[in-house]
């Protein structure tokens, strides 16, 4: 290991070129890099003129005999001198390190440590061979910078992909919905107006049935122009907020079970609504939101029991409400539809919201998977949720929650 040594000059150290046949100043002198001798205890003894310029040095004589590591910092003061061992020892050891200029210019030095040996005196002298790798580690910076900001690049522009894949996917289901309003819930008006027509044209001469069944008509006809307003609407707005206004779901419900009466008597189904509050909505999407629970309740029954369906509402702090999650609203109505029908297993209640998912087969119930998935968005379009629980062979509970403001 090296030891500190007094910084006097022993007997016959003043030859720093012994061996010249190695190293001669021409050499030396003749070298781009900083080139330094240093003696067997670590202590500088010669610089070529291409290495004090490089350093900034205007007077070797206030550095030679001074140990070299003390030039490096304190940072750096173990590495060199574990360099200066490894060379002591007959290996070249190499490094790179941060050292200033003797006037503080910052710079970066790849370094080499070789060991100067002869016959008889063994490894006497050191060959420190400086190069400047400063422009190097700029351009080394400079490519970290960049690929650093071109992988942020990727990421944004991966990061904008997904949201753009998200959106695109958020709009076919968008589609999907608009397609099954079109087929399914256009066609119950529509199929209102053929029956009672044909109901009209084979009681022609019972006026007062007459009467009758042209007020269902004219009933049928203004809930099919409500229906496309509402998805003129709805398709006009694309994915922003829907214009809200005051909704009584009350007067939803009896509307509903007006338009559903021929499959209510036909099922003998007994609808129990309790006091429902009045919600901020759009009507026509509220309307078809309760329509297709309840045309679900009634559809799902189990064969020769009485349908009963129970509406109740009641209003929860956010800290309760089962989803609220980051939501900002303070308090929701939790409207819930209960149904004594074919219900079904627990562990499929949040699978019974996805897309064209069916839990019974077609063969059995008609349908096309997507009612539930309509009715959860929206509900999500009013700032809410749904939710589902479900007992096989004894019923449904689907539970809304619309904020209350």
């Amino acid at each position: 290991m090296i030891t500190d040594q007094t910084q006097q000059t022993q007997p016959g150290e003043e030859q720093v070129f012994e061996g010249s046949e190695a190293f001669s100043r021409t050499v030396l002198e003749s070298s781009p890099d900083c080139l330094k001798i240093l003696d067997a205890h670590g202590r500088l003894k010669y610089m070529n003129f291409n290495g004090l310029c490089q350093m900034e040095i205007s007077d070797f004589g206030a550095l030679k005999n001074q140990y070299w590591w003390n030039l490096w910092g304190a940072e750096n003061e173990d590495l060199v001198k574990r360099s200066v061992d490894k060379a002591l020892r007959g290996e070249v050891a190499q490094f790179s390190a941060y050292c200033e200029t003797a006037k503080g210019t910052p710079k970066w030095w790849n370094v080499t440590v070789s060991p100067i040996s002869s016959a008889d005196k063994g490894i006497y002298q050191l060959l420190s061979v400086s190069r400047d790798i400063t422009g190097q580690k700029e351009t080394e910076q400079k490519i970290l910078e960049m690929n650093l900001l071109l992988e942020e690049k990727v990421k944004t522009r991966t990061e904008e992909l997904f949201t753009k894949n998200l959106e695109l996917e958020n709009a076919n289901n968008e589609l999907a919905t608009f397609n099954y309003i079109v087929s399914h819930d256009l066609q119950e008006p529509l199929r209102k107006i053929e029956i009672f027509s044909n109901l009209i044209l084979e009681a022609e001469n019972n006026i007062d049935e007459t009467h009758r069944n042209f007020s269902r008509i004219i009933a049928a006809t203004k809930r099919m122009r409500a229906l496309i307003h509402s998805l003129h609407a709805v398709a006009g707005s694309g994915t922003a907020e829907i214009v809200s206004g005051p909704c009584n779901l009350n007067e939803v419900i009896a509307e509903i079970s007006e338009n559903l009466q021929e499959q209510i008597l036909e099922k003998k189904a007994v609808i129990k609504v309790e006091e429902l509050p009045e919600v901020d909505g759009l009507k026509v999407l509220i309307t078809q939101l309760f329509s297709n629970l309840i045309e679900n309740a009634l559809k799902y029954s189990r064969p020769g029991i009485s349908v009963k369906i129970n509406i109740s509402s009641n209003v929860v702090p956010a800290s309760r409400a089962i989803g609220a999650g980051e939501k900002e609203m303070k308090a929701y109505y939790e409207i819930k539809v209960a149904d004594n029908g074919i219900g079904f297993e627990d562990n499929y209640k949040h699978k019974i919201f996805e897309l064209f998912q069916r839990l019974h087969s077609k063969e059995d119930f008609s349908g096309t998977g997507i009612g539930l998935t309509i009715c959860k968005k929206i509900a999500e379009k009013h700032g809410g949720w749904m939710q589902a629980e479900g007992a096989l062979n004894k019923g449904s509970v689907f539970t809304v929650y619309i904020p209350k403001r």
